[in-house]
């Protein structure tokens, strides 16, 4: 069971390689990697971020001593996929080498940063990825210009009406050139069939999580995904797939000298690392503070957490005898969660939701001895 739902954890990631194998080249997937692989993979880096650190508790109150839970948890950061402005990114044209071809043997070469008018692409939660808008008048007139400079240097006693006639006779192969002009990026997880009308990307993370009470309030935890592969030729390309976490809470409230105190407090720290076979890895920390309290079989709790998560992607394109490395930080700070935990007898489930850069959702179900 759990082998199975820790397969959803990385869907997303699945989704984009594929995409990402569709009709691009690896010398673009290489200047994409160089300079522009941050912004197409910043959601995927937010939205992991997001579910990593989702559902790391369920009440402010800690365990007694020696008593314990063990919870299958899945956390649910939610991407905004509704607008241009979250879907897309202005592609750096730098990354791009001069544009090189030829016009009736004379050898053209122009500035991809001038050529290009329009560079919006799809980042990781986008649609399909459309060429570049090429700038037809500065193609038109650089082409001609250059063409002029190169027959006059072979031919100087050409005047310019001649070499003006050459260049016009040319017009319909240069015409064909502009139209070969094309650039495209990597499309997004919305050019997959049914997922182009999603208004939000889901990123889903499953993890065991299991905890254990100490004296003086400390309640340690530790969160895994067991190393599994994904069947068939896209688990052998992407590897293993694993999670690892641990963390502590602290029971705030025994130390606040008010007799009875109404509620529940408690501090927590959590550190979290997940690796996708060689692509990818993550690491992702929150500090939260928390407050319940216990009505029957029912605890709401409220927390508010300082978070953080960096992913770094690492690339060997062919021929290359060592790998492209480069790190990516979520924008994971702030979050504010709500949930409700039921316990009955042993049996515990919990549902919660949080608010931050992306929103989130988790669930819970497992049992406890407190």
């Amino acid at each position: 069971m759990v082998k199975i739902l820790s397969r959803i954890t990385l869907v997303a990631v699945f989704l984009a390689v594929t995409v990402m194998a569709q009709e691009f080249s690896m010398d673009q997937l290489k200047e994409l990697v160089a300079s522009n692989g941050k912004s197409y993979l910043q959601p995927l880096a937010t939205g992991f971020g997001t579910a990593m650190n989702t559902g790391l508790y369920n009440t402010a109150k800690t365990h007694k001593t020696l008593g314990f839970d063990i919870q299958l948890k899945v956390g649910m950061g939610m991407a905004p996929a509704d607008k241009p402005s979250k879907t897309t990114y202005q592609f750096d044209l730098s990354a791009l080498n001069d544009i090189t071809f030829s016009v009736e043997g004379y050898s053209i070469v122009m500035d991809p940063e001038q050529v290009f008018s329009d560079r919006t692409t799809p980042n990781i939660l986008g649609g399909n990825a459309e060429p570049f808008t090429v700038d037809r008048d500065y193609a038109q007139g650089e082409i001609e210009t250059q063409l002029s400079t190169q027959i006059k240097a072979a031919y100087p006693l050409l005047t310019d009406d001649q070499v003006n006639a050459m260049i016009n006779d040319m017009g319909t192969e240069i015409s064909n050139a502009i139209d070969n002009i094309q650039v495209n990026s990597i499309p997004g997880l919305k050019s997959i069939g049914g997922l182009e009308d999603f208004k939000t990307i889901p990123f889903p993370f499953p993890i065991l999580q299991a905890s254990i009470g100490l004296p003086m309030g400390i309640e340690p935890s530790i969160r895994l995904i067991p190393k599994f592969e994904v069947p068939g030729d896209l688990g052998k390309a992407i590897g293993e797939i694993s999670a690892f976490g641990a963390g502590v809470k602290l029971d705030i409230d025994r130390w606040i000298p008010v007799p009875l105190f109404p509620v529940d407090l408690a501090a927590q720290f959590y550190f979290q690392k997940m690796n996708i076979g060689e692509l990818l890895s993550a690491n992702s920390t929150a500090m939260n503070l928390m407050v319940s309290k216990k009505l029957l079989f029912l605890t709401p709790y409220l927390g508010i957490g300082k978070e953080s998560s960096t992913f770094t992607a690492s690339y060997k394109m062919e021929g290359d005898t060592e790998k492209t490395d480069f790190e990516i930080k979520g924008k994971n700070n702030m979050r504010f969660t709500a949930g409700l935990n039921i316990k009955i007898l042993v049996l515990q489930v919990n549902a919660e939701y949080s608010m931050g850069e992306y929103p989130a959702a988790g669930l819970g179900v497992g049992f406890a001895l407190r």
